[in-house]
């Protein structure tokens, strides 16, 4: 057996050789960075997922009021007009129009979600694709430095 075959690299010297080199520590800063990247895209996403789900519940509640005030009588209607100015089918509006607004801001962080996650999407391909480079570039690393050793 010739001693080339006995001349490749462990592990741990393949590891210190691309720790060493600049350009390799490059691609690690820059899938390190793309992923606390993602991470706070997943936060924000948490974040408008918790808000969808309290507008729920006061759209929830707010369509229950507004059923309160659904074919009020003349009693409650004249009660009504007397301590707010208002009769039962101008609150019921009030109350299903404020549901209509929940309902707005609803959809818009439903939009801000999905395109956090389009960037998520984007995010986990870039991480992909870094991660393919530099396993590339530390395969040629250690090919080539293990070329070097056996021309000694």
């Amino acid at each position: 057996m010739s001693a080339a075959i006995y001349s490749h690299m462990d592990h741990m010297q393949a590891y210190n050789l691309k720790k060493a080199d600049p350009k390799y520590q490059e691609y690690t800063a820059k899938i390190r960075d793309a992923v606390q990247e993602k991470n706070r895209t997943n936060v924000k996403q948490c974040c408008l997922m918790r808000d969808i789900n309290n507008l729920s519940h006061a759209l929830d509640l707010t369509r229950r009021k507004s059923w309160d005030f659904e074919g009020t009588s003349e009693e409650t209607d004249k009660v009504l007009e007397e301590h707010t100015g208002d009769d039962g089918e101008s609150w019921f509006y009030t109350y299903h129009n404020a549901g209509e607004e929940i309902e707005k801001a609803m959809i818009q962080k439903c939009i801000k979600v999905a395109n956090l996650a389009v960037q998520w999407d984007v995010l986990t391909e870039r991480i992909k694709e870094l991660n393919k480079d530099q396993d590339k570039y530390g395969d040629k690393l250690v090919k080539k430095a293990e070329a070097k050793e056996e021309t000694k």
